[in-house]
């Protein structure tokens, strides 16, 4: 059996067999208006197969667009705004790869998992692959360090955040978006580029530019998170295999749901990042 035949298999047997969250991806698709949701959520879940057996391998690392990266960081600081979208593990370290090519170093925002052999496993491959890991307590002070230092860092933009975040539409339902990585962007007056993949290719989806003296950061983050959400929502849309729909990003969490959008966003009020990992 070949390496990408073992994925597939491995798609199936999660999605068809054991149908891990099955009708919740499917029921998501078809509110989204996913035509052919069924067909849909078996490409995804094999494409999953695929990009796990792919991670543990190391390769192979999918093409990257090079010159928007190139042209931001001539620039200055550059937050990646990421998604769990295509193999997104190996799309961060051929990130990894090209940054070290010019003697820069890649830093993702990752929740750890709470298995901790599977947690253990990660980090190795991770550090493998030249891709540095950031926590998510602390990650806004540590972020902000890390771009200062010169690197790159990646924040996802598609989970449900720990703390109250923007209330906006995505695809088709009311979702809760996380704030964090926008605030990071504000404070270092970074490029941010929304990063969208599919299986070979990792792909720029927007250029957010860095904010201005004149700019007010309540209004700014608040911009830059809805124009991103939007970018992500309209890959998604075209490529709706290549999203992780498993997650419940649409879930009812009372707390986040009473505070958001209330009042201007405090850029100093907290040090946690709320967004789950890329991984």
């Amino acid at each position: 059996m070949t390496m990408r035949a073992l994925g597939v298999a491995i798609g199936w047997l999660a999605g068809s067999v054991l149908r891990v969250r099955r009708a919740h991806v499917e029921a998501a698709m078809v509110r989204a208006g996913v035509a052919d949701a069924k067909g849909t959520a078996v490409r995804m879940y094999r494409a999953l197969g695929v990009a796990l057996v792919a991670f543990l391998r190391g390769r192979p690392l999918p093409a990257i667009d090079e010159e928007p990266l190139a042209a931001a960081i001539a620039r200055g600081p550059v937050v990646l705004f990421a998604s769990h979208t295509g193999n997104w593990e190996l799309a961060a370290a051929a990130a990894a790869r090209l940054l070290a090519a010019r003697g820069r170093r890649l830093s993702v925002v990752a929740k750890p998992m709470s298995t901790r052999w599977i947690d253990r496993l990660l980090a190795r491959l991770r550090a493998r692959l030249g891709v540095h890991v950031i926590a998510p307590e602390g990650a806004l002070a540590a972020a902000g360090r890390a771009l200062a230092a010169g690197d790159v860092v990646a924040m996802p933009i598609d989970q449900v955040p720990d703390r109250p975040g923007l209330a906006v539409r995505f695809l088709g339902a009311r979702a809760v978006v996380d704030r964090a990585p926008a605030i990071v962007a504000w404070r270092s007056r970074a490029t941010v580029l929304v990063i969208g993949a599919t299986e070979g290719r990792a792909s720029v989806l927007d250029v957010i530019p860095a904010r201005s003296c004149s700019d007010r950061a309540g209004l700014w983050i608040d911009a830059a998170a809805r124009r991103a959400t939007a970018a992500l929502e309209d890959f998604v849309r075209r490529e709706p295999a290549s999203w992780m729909w498993l997650h419940r990003r649409w879930r009812d969490l009372s707390p986040l749901a009473a505070q958001a959008n209330r009042g201007p966003w405090k850029t100093r009020s907290s040090s946690r990042a709320g967004a789950s990992a890329a991984g």
